[in-house]
């Protein structure tokens, strides 16, 4: 005897369904992606959103302790029909393809909705409908009755063209319910950064003119700082490699059925699943999108956004491309390796990669994602001796960047990084992580020349680094005129270097003006009383003097010595500076916490009065020090000091200033110059200045490592001859190295020729070679 069963889930399924994890930003998200395939519905139907929104209106944090308030979602989309809607709201139904849509309803709305608050009341209407339908799901009621029913009911509309969807979430889930706590902790976000993390994540569809208002303020565009697709770098191996790959790769085309999603082989005409024949769409399998190089390197800011129908799906995603597993089965991070800092960056549109059920990753181990990962990042390691390994030739658009900018060895054109020419080492130097930070807030307020879609002024400064500078002359950076050092304003443009208000209109004018340019205004007064000279302090000039008695500087000379003047006139050092300086006293304990700041002085400008020129000026307050270093001092470059033993000498004086009132005859030793000298460079400076063996092996391996790249470029017409004055011997283990890297010695001919070999020659061979050509490695050229 047969019988029919019903099946209809127990009422509990709703809540049950509710505690699956999910972040709240993400239920949250999860309630825009309908509404975002609402208004792609509508346009594959023709019916077109001319100005699409959706508006989040959340909860204050004290109405829901009070357990008042709402969360509402609405959009103004095409909207659903009555029927539709009773479907949308149902527990396991979906009615979107998850090949083309975000959510559009279903389990995501249950699961979200739910997790929010006891009671939603869905409504929605069609510009055709004369009145808005709603449905209210009350899960406690529910949940009481045993029951799947729930009420529907008709309104007025608000104006006879509505049309959209609204979700009203409100009845917060009380203590002791498994999601108590869940909409508090949205309620408690702060808004801009919920903002600024919703505009992160839907920003492909922001461009495209949606607008998203939390509490009815937009949601900012997010943009990646990356350089330009002109700007590039040049290397020996790969020749040219640009700083932004712009990519549409297609894997070919795949038949799927609408009404279960399955797999279709391209020569059937039907799902071999259900049977269906007339839901069956061809979709294409590709990649668009780009990946490029940031214009600053960060610790955590780097790695590749991974898009999926609009919405970003993983964040900065890392460990996908840079870490490969190796033949033991092992993860071995390819990048970065040589600090933690990384800069490769980007944006990958993926719609075909199916995603996991919360929509918070990919599914990594269908076919779809393993065959992306390879077109991104190849098949072996990104580092170029393990690679060789592999035995796989990789032009992967990921493997050519981390050839290109792995590291900034050096700042400037090079490696394409900002930075000024270092007097000190007479060479160029990264610019200050400060200077950094300003250049970031400019691109995010999308300044000329800053933002997302022109780096000219972030390029000028990767440009700046590579210029030596003329000696007593400095560049206009409006015109780029040279002008002497004491110049205060350009000669050739006038703009102000060194300037202040006038006392009357306030404009801008040079510093030592008498009479403002703009209004005429004295700006010194009539009064028949001795001016004091700002440079040198000289209190007893002449009024009707301009030029001070003493020091000859003209009235209204700046003191090379003011902390402006000096802060104006130098580049911060980050290697030197500490947020967080504390240096350990000696009779037990800590000196409070201080910043200290160091900088370098841009030449020519000079720590010097009077004809006497000091090597470092020392600025303090009670939370910070300032401390200028002349590197051009003969103190660093004839005597070869290290800044870092001034720096520890100016902080020991000044901490035994500050203790005086703790030295007595008893303890004096301790508090003596060197003994503060030892305990403030021991603690400032130990990993940077103290040497051991293993530590000057790696920096030795490096320095050959980074000079091996360069020899064939600084060798280029000398690399036949050096080839035949080597021994037997010298030449052989050239041989084996080139064998041990896998490389192709069959042509060796042309290797010599174009100097190509250098690159494989022993550590003791390069030093013969130096000695024997000199000038090819010195004056900047290496």
């Amino acid at each position: 005897m047969s019988e029919i069963l019903n099946i209809t889930p127990n009422p509990r399924i709703l809540l049950a369904i509710t505690n699956n994890p999910i972040s709240p930003e993400n239920a949250l998200c999860e309630l825009i992606d309908n509404s975002i395939d609402a208004f792609t519905v509508a346009k594959e139907k023709g019916m077109d959103i001319s100005d699409p929104w959706i508006k989040i209106s959340l909860p204050k944090k004290v109405d829901v302790n009070n357990g008042v308030g709402r969360l509402v979602i609405e959009d103004n989309g095409p909207g659903l029909s009555p029927e539709y809607a009773k479907y949308a709201v149902t527990a396991g139904f979906s009615g979107n393809n998850p090949f083309d849509r975000l959510g559009l309803f279903g389990m995501g709305f249950n699961i979200s909705t739910g997790k929010l608050g006891c009671k939603t009341i869905f409504s929605t209407c069609r510009k055709i409908d004369k009145q808005v339908y709603s449905i209210t799901i009350d899960i406690p009621a529910i949940i009481e009755s045993r029951q799947f029913e729930v009420p529907g009911d008709y309104k007025s509309k608000i104006s006879p063209d509505q049309s959209g969807a609204s979700i009203e979430i409100r009845d917060w889930w009380p203590k002791g319910k498994q999601n108590y706590g869940f909409v508090q902790k949205l309620a408690a976000k702060s808004k801009p950064n919920l903002r600024e993390q919703i505009g992160r994540r839907y920003s492909t569809w922001l461009r495209k003119g949606l607008r998203i208002f939390v509490n009815d303020e937009p949601c900012p565009v997010f943009n990646h700082c990356v350089w330009d697709s002109k700007r590039f770098v040049m290397r020996k191996k790969h020749g040219k490699i640009n700083a932004k790959f712009n990519l549409n790769h297609s894997f070919g085309n795949e038949k799927r059925c609408m009404e279960c999603w399955s797999y279709i082989e391209p020569d059937q005409s039907s799902c071999g699943n259900c049977g269906e024949s007339d839901k069956i769409k061809t979709k294409e399998r590709s990649i668009k999108g780009w990946v490029g190089i940031q214009r600053y390197d960060s610790k955590d800011h780097f790695g590749i956004d991974l898009i999926r129908n609009g919405r970003v799906i993983r964040v900065l995603e890392k460990e996908a491309f840079f870490t490969w597993v190796d033949d033991k089965g092992s993860p071995v991070v390819d990048y970065p390796i040589d600090n933690p800092y990384g800069r490769i960056i980007g944006e990958i549109h993926m719609d075909h990669v199916p995603v996991d059920f919360l929509k918070t990753d990919f599914e990594r181990t269908s076919p779809e994602w393993a065959e992306a990962v390879k077109f991104l990042r190849g098949e072996t390691s990104l580092q170029p001796e393990r690679g060789k390994l592999d035995g796989v030739e990789n032009e992967s658009p990921i493997y050519k960047l981390y050839q290109g900018y792995r590291k900034v060895r050096v700042a400037g054109t090079r490696d394409l990084y900002m930075g000024y020419w270092n007097t000190e080492s007479n060479g160029p130097k990264r610019i200050s992580r400060v200077i950094e930070d300003e250049y970031i807030e400019k691109f995010k307020m999308n300044s000329p020349g800053y933002g997302p879609k022109h780096d000219e002024e972030w390029f000028k400064l990767v440009e700046a680094a590579d210029i030596k500078p003329i000696e007593g002359q400095k560049e206009c950076d409006v015109c780029g005129m040279q002008n002497p050092e004491s110049n205060e304003s350009c000669h050739a443009c006038g703009k102000i270097f060194i300037g202040k208000k006038c006392i009357s209109c306030e404009q801008e004018i040079a510093k030592s003006s008498f009479v403002c340019l703009h209004c005429n205004a004295d700006q010194y007064g009539t009064e028949n009383m001795p001016w004091i000279c700002s440079y040198c302090s000289y209190k007893r000039n002449r009024p009707d003097s301009n030029i001070c008695r003493k020091c000859n500087k003209p009235r209204g000379s700046v003191d090379i010595f003011e902390l402006d003047n000096l802060k104006e006139n130098s580049n911060l050092r980050d290697d030197l500076s500490n947020d967080n300086m504390s240096i350990p006293l000696p009779e037990g304990g800590n000196m409070p916490s201080m910043k200290l700041f160091v900088y370098d002085l841009i030449s020519p400008f000079k720590l010097e009065r009077d004809n006497i020129r000091i090597p470092v000026c020392v600025k303090h307050s009670s939370t910070e020090i300032h401390i200028f270093i002349d590197s051009d001092h003969p103190a660093f470059n004839a005597y070869q000091d290290r800044p870092e033993d001034y720096i520890s000498m100016e902080i020991a004086k000044w901490a035994g200033e500050i203790n005086a009132r703790h030295i007595n005859d008893k303890n004096r030793p301790f508090w003596s110059i060197s003994s503060l000298y030892w305990a403030t460079h021991s603690s400032l400076w130990k990993e940077r200045v103290e040497l051991s063996n293993q530590e000057t092996f790696n920096k030795i391996d490096d320095f050959f490592s980074d000079l091996k790249e360069e020899l064939p470029h600084l060798l280029r017409n000398e690399g036949e001859e050096i080839y035949e004055d080597l021994d037997r011997q010298g030449q052989s283990l050239i041989m084996q190295n080139m064998i041990n890297n896998n490389v192709d010695i069959s042509n060796i001919s042309k290797m010599k020729e174009d100097g190509e070999y250098l690159e494989y020659l022993p550590e003791n061979l390069i030093v013969d070679i130096f000695k024997r050509y000199p000038e090819k490695f010195l004056d900047g050229n290496y």
